[in-house]
């Protein structure tokens, strides 16, 4: 996204921005720029509107931008309100701005995750000049647009997915019966500083699940030392909560902060085995804690996984001309691929 601010001065001083860019979940230090144009100025007010999803902190005086009476570089008061994003800009001492000052605030803008653009303007600005005169200038509109490249997707809270490894070409995961996968659990905090988490996961009935692993460094201690939270598990109901005893938070850039492995139970039924073929992973009931420990409850994800038929288990059923696909689904007629009839593949082209 784009800000855009212009101003000019038509015989009188004025304030101005520079041009920035801004993404949702981002901040940038933004300077507010005091045009002169050959008068000297002592002081200034303005106010800043902002639109939904933009916030501002209190603006930094430029040290430089002034001169005190031993002709060195000093900076002028900044008065801030936040209730109304109100300025007012001034030397105590009554020096007045340097004829060359220029860049004299240093203003740090928050997108939140729901900005989408729109306009800034800078009005009721007052400027004071050396003999006290007051000038009124114009407001100064800053336009804020879309780039021509898609906006950056805005997340709506926070979420936890997981992730089979080894998944194929596009985008699947499978396990042999028998045999295991393992998964990386991941949050996205957003906006949100998150202190703990819970969830349940829900599993087709020939997969089974090990008490997940706490990845290490998703947590700093009080010493700035890398840490990792608690992990309570619950296998009858596979539910889970995932907390720091001491009350830490999960780091800002905490992604991936557990892993599990997944077993499929192994059947001696060609039949059965063909049938498992349309399984997945959920989790749900998930709620994070964060930092003020509000509730934020998460919606569900859901994780596909398929049940891989070896040919070996095919094998058992040597009598029979049923026809699988390599991922162990049983179909009438084979097309183009590749099959796999009483334990040997079967290409179609």
């Amino acid at each position: 996204m784009f800000v855009n601010a212009s101003a000019w001065a038509d015989g009188a001083p004025t304030l101005a921005m520079d041009n920035f860019t801004i993404d949702p979940g981002t901040s940038v230090d933004v300077n507010l720029k005091l045009v002169q144009d050959g008068v000297t100025v002592k002081a200034f007010q303005c106010a800043i509107e902002l639109p939904a999803g933009l916030t501002m902190a209190k603006p930094k005086a430029v040290n430089g931008t002034m001169t005190d009476e031993d002709e060195e570089p000093t900076k002028p008061s900044v008065a801030f309100n936040e209730e109304g994003n109100t300025i007012a800009v001034y030397s105590g001492e009554g020096y007045p701005f340097n004829a060359d000052a220029t860049n004299v605030l240093k203003i740090t803008f928050t997108a939140d995750a729901t900005f989408q653009g729109g306009n800034i303007t800078i009005k009721d600005i007052s400027i004071s000049d050396a003999n006290n005169n007051a000038i009124d200038p114009a407001a100064v509109t800053v336009v804020a647009s879309t780039s021509s490249a898609p906006p950056t997707p805005v997340v709506e809270g926070p979420a936890l997915t997981l992730e089979f490894e080894g998944m194929d070409e596009n985008g699947y995961a499978r396990v042999q019966q028998g045999g295991t996968i393992k998964a990386n659990i991941i949050i996205n905090q957003d906006v949100y500083t998150v202190k703990a988490l819970q969830c349940v996961f829900d599993l087709p009935e020939w997969l089974t699940m090990a008490k997940p692993k706490a990845v290490n460094g998703t947590m700093t201690d009080e010493d700035e030392e890398p840490t990792k939270p608690s992990v309570a598990f619950n296998e009858e109901g596979n539910s889970l909560a995932v907390y720091s005893g001491e009350g830490y938070p999960f780091n800002a850039d905490a992604t991936k902060i557990l892993t599990v492995e997944f077993t499929a139970i192994a059947s001696t039924s060609t039949e059965e085995s063909a049938n498992r073929y349309d399984g997945g992973v959920t989790l749900k009931e998930i709620s994070f804690s964060d930092k003020d420990n509000n509730i934020v409850e998460v919606p569900d994800y859901y994780a596909p996984l398929f049940y891989k038929v070896g040919v070996e288990d095919l094998k058992a059923n040597n009598a029979s001309n049923d026809i699988y696909t390599v991922i162990g689904t049983r179909v009438n007629n084979m097309t183009r691929g590749l099959y796999i009839v009483n334990g040997k593949k079967v290409v179609v082209k």
